[in-house]
């Protein structure tokens, strides 16, 4: 499990100046990279999702990175904003799938899979344990949970904690199976 979360992170970020989709943000306004299957499809999934809601996910928001740094957070300038909109269109991304290929047709475009590549690793990390016969298991990475079959013959307890508030108080308990 450990491995595909690293395999999918070593892939996928775009935070990595080694991994194949940087070398697809670098290569943005210049030329198409073609890149591991598991990517392209990942990024396919997520253009359609940007399709299904009118682009309110959009994976090229990572044009606008670097606009926020969360050592010291603050607002950037609306003119900073404004002019790194037009990087901003999930609807310019040009794919290949004979290739494998994807190209940012604007410099400065980029894509950002933080919003979909941890579920892409979740799902992975589930089929791998399903086929290694484990049925059993609770996935939580970072805020997302995957709960398969049952607790002991209970279902997974998921607490959901009350936001800005004691970290131990709860909002909801939701009771998770296969889910």
């Amino acid at each position: 499990v450990f491995d595909i979360f690293e395999n999918v992170d070593n892939q996928m970020s775009e935070w990595k100046a080694g991994s194949p989709l940087s070398a697809v943000n670098a290569s943005a306004g210049k030329q198409p990279v073609q890149v591991p299957v598991a990517l392209f499809e990942t990024i396919e999934v997520a253009l359609q999702v940007a399709r299904q809601t009118d682009g309110a996910f959009d994976p090229t928001w990572a044009a606008m990175w670097n606009l926020w740094n969360f050592t010291d957070p603050k607002m950037p300038e609306a003119e900073e904003v404004t002019s790194k909109l037009p990087l901003v269109d999930w609807e310019a991304v040009i794919l290949n799938k004979a290739s494998s290929t994807v190209f940012l047709p604007r410099e400065g475009m980029a894509i950002g899979l933080g919003g979909i590549a941890k579920g892409v690793a979740m799902d992975q990390a589930r089929d791998a344990l399903l086929k290694h016969g484990v049925v059993d298991f609770l996935i939580v990475a970072g805020g997302q949970v995957l709960a398969n079959g049952t607790n002991n013959g209970s279902p997974w307890q998921v607490g959901i904690r009350t936001p800005d508030e004691d970290a131990d108080e709860f909002v909801f308990v939701i009771q998770a199976k296969n889910t």
